[in-house]
Order: structure tokens, then sequence, then C-alpha cells
């Protein structure tokens, strides 16, 4: 069970995760979803911004909705943007593969925005979501960007142009294939707190899941937010070659 758990009565509380889920193939090489939803659910989580997500993609996953699943699952929202779609796969139906997100809140908008592409080198993009917090529009990005440094740097460049301007509160969530302290992550910080490093205990690695040594998944916010708890998760720790991250938040002014 997880230790962060939120009083239902504080409705300007959320409690936020980012999980990179592998399409849902763990470490052990079983393709599983309920490990992922079960993670989820016992985590408590409002709002969950996942990364490689098949929807009808391949035999791989097999041409499962994964989206569509986990919310039906855990009786959520959810949102999807993709990075890669195939026209028409082995079922001659559009298989696509991307970012997600998962929420108790109505979804009001959905953007989804590819970076700008590489020939021979995987294309990413950033999904904007805005959620009703009872009335209060919170802005949700999920990424997952390229190891390629100059892509990287782009696509970096790209997320902080939609998110430094919002007016209201902001959430990123998602694998950035970087490490804290360096040039990329003290550029985001100009604009928002990095919640490990703000209630953080230990070096918060994600990856990979059996024996994590790398800190690559991460949740940004914007001065809205007073982050209260944060860690990594150890739930079914062989369901993705991620451990997911999560962090109760609460809204700047609210008790």
């Amino acid at each position: 069970m997880s230790i962060l758990r939120k009083n239902r009565g504080l409705a300007m509380r959320l409690n936020v995760m980012t999980f990179n889920i592998h399409h849902g193939r763990g470490i052990d090489g079983k393709l599983d979803l309920d490990r992922i939803a079960e993670t989820i659910h016992k985590a408590d989580a409002d709002l969950v911004g996942l990364n490689e997500v098949d929807r009808q993609f391949s035999k791989r996953s097999q041409y499962q909705d994964q989206m569509l699943a986990l919310a039906e699952r855990l009786g959520m929202e959810y949102a999807f943007g993709p990075t890669i779609t195939i026209e028409q796969n082995k079922l001659g139906t559009k298989g696509e593969y991307g970012n997600g997100l998962l929420s108790r809140f109505p979804v009001t908008t959905c953007e989804n925005h590819l970076f700008r592409p590489i020939k021979g080198i995987e294309n990413r993009g950033v999904l904007h979501v805005t959620v009703n917090l009872k009335g209060l529009p919170v802005n949700v990005f999920v990424t997952h960007l390229s190891l390629y440094p100059p892509l990287h740097k782009q696509q970096t460049n790209h997320v902080l142009n939609r998110v430094k301007y919002c007016s209201s509160p902001v959430i990123i969530l998602g694998d950035w294939n970087m490490s804290p302290y360096g040039k990329r992550w003290r550029k985001v910080t100009r604009y928002m707190q990095d919640v490990w490093d703000a209630k953080g205990t230990g070096n918060g690695a994600t990856f990979p899941a059996q024996n994590p040594r790398s800190r690559i998944d991460y949740i940004f916010v914007s001065s809205h937010f007073c982050v209260e708890a944060v860690q990594v998760v150890n739930i079914n720790r062989e369901a993705s070659d991620h451990l997911p991250v999560q962090a109760v938040l609460r809204i700047n002014g609210t008790n």
C-alpha cells in the first residue's frame, strides 16, 4: 500500500503519478495490464501520466487499446496522444503508440503536439490536457523526450514554450531521459519545481525497475502547488521496466 494517502475531504489536494508502462510488458517478459492497473489503484492516484502506451498498435500488446482498458479497470477518464501511427496494422485498423493521461477529474480539453521529426529517429510529442478540479482548470502535460541530445534540447524548448505562459496551474509528467541537475534540468526548473528536488529522500531512481540507478521520470509543477510528499512507488516492481513516481500536491492558499 502506498504511504502517500490524501485526505479526500480536502478538495485542493492532488495525488499525481508518472509511469512509463513499457506497453504493459514487465521485466519478467509478461504482458499484463492488470499489474499496471493494480499499481495505480493501490497508489490511489488522481492523475496519472503514462508513457509507452499502445493503442491497437501491434501483436506485442495483442492489439489492445491500452488507454481504454486501463480507464475501464480504474473508473477514470482518459486522454491519449499518439507519437507513432501505423495507418493499417495487420488487423487492418489504425495502430498508435504514445502518451496518455488517466484522470479522476473531468477532462475538458485535449491537444496533442508532435515534436519536429528526424528521419530514422523515433518521434516524440507532448500531450496537453486540461482537467477541471472543482472548477479550477489545471493544465497537465505528459511527454517522453528523446535520448538524442540535439533533439532533447529542441523538445525541452518546445515543452517549455507551451507551459511557461500558462496562467492556471501546470503539472508536467513523464520520462525525460535526462539526469537531474544537468543543463536541461536547470532550464526546466527556471519555470517549474521538480517535486523530488523539493521533498524527495534518496536518489529517486526509477530505471531499470529491477535495480534502479537512473532518475529519468519526473513530475514538475508550477508555483501554484506546494509539494507535500513524494516517493518512488514499489508496488508490483515487475510490472514495467520503469518504476512510477508519485507526489501529493496542495494548491497554494488552501489548507
